[in-house]
């Protein structure tokens, strides 16, 4: 998980939002960006 390009992100967060509402595409959202700044340590920046 911690080599996801930004293709594959903008794929999955679009195919989520075809079948999931808005808050909880928001929750993932943010549930990847700690996991990106927390535990990888890396700025949401990285993530293109």
């Amino acid at each position: 998980m911690n080599d996801l390009t930004s293709d594959q992100l903008l794929d999955y967060f679009n195919e989520l939002l075809g079948s999931h509402s808005w808050s909880s595409v928001k929750l993932d959202l943010y549930g990847l960006k700690f996991f990106y700044t927390m535990v990888l340590n890396k700025t949401w920046d990285d993530i293109p």
